[in-house]
């Protein structure tokens, strides 16, 4: 048996104090041992001898638990549905939601971000922003960034000249899936009457 292993056998299974501080403490120290940016309570479960159950009856939530650390901005807040997509959790403020935005928009480098760029780099669905304001191009508006193409209007021969390259690019006529992609511009909205 290794040594290790022999003072793993030897500590104490639960703990000696079960204040609020105490459980605070213990969280600091597990947060310590958890890289990335978020911690979530399986995380938790794994490096602390502290059982979840315990921090929900002193806390209410893991997320307060962590905010009563000092470590709020490591919370996880959101969860997935069943069908493994993102929605908010908790009840933030519109500037908040906001500095989300932007944080996204300076950590791509873009002045402007399309839901999709969001959903991929952000903690909150896209989804959720644009129900708060109304819709994605007023929250963009809002955290003063641009809003690109979104919505633009397309010349005749602008669309003429796109369809044909994606023509050429799929060999035959694209459908409406395809029009969504690169090498297309202009997206399949723009065709509609």
């Amino acid at each position: 048996m290794r040594a290790e292993e022999c003072m793993d056998s030897f500590q104490l299974k639960r703990l000696s104090d079960y204040s609020d501080e105490s459980l605070i403490r213990k969280i600091q120290r597990v947060a310590a041992l958890i890289e990335g940016n978020f911690i979530t309570a399986a995380e938790f479960s794994r490096y602390s001898r502290v059982h979840t159950g315990t921090i929900y009856r002193h806390f209410g939530t893991f997320e307060k638990a962590l905010a009563a650390a000092g470590l709020g901005h490591r919370a996880n807040t959101f969860r997935l549905t069943r069908q493994g997509r993102k929605f908010s959790v908790s009840t933030l403020s519109d500037e908040q939601l906001i500095e989300e935005l932007r944080s996204v928009a300076r950590q791509l480098g873009k002045s402007c971000v399309t839901t999709d760029e969001f959903d991929a780099a952000s903690r909150f669905a896209a989804g959720s922003i644009s129900r708060r304001f109304g819709s994605w191009r007023e929250a963009l508006r809002r955290g003063g960034l641009s809003h690109g193409s979104l919505g633009r209007r397309y010349s005749d021969e602008e669309c003429f000249e796109d369809l044909l390259q994606v023509w050429i690019h799929y060999g035959r006529q694209p459908n409406h899936k395809e029009m969504t992609r690169p090498p297309s511009i202009v997206g399949p909205k723009a065709y509609i009457l």
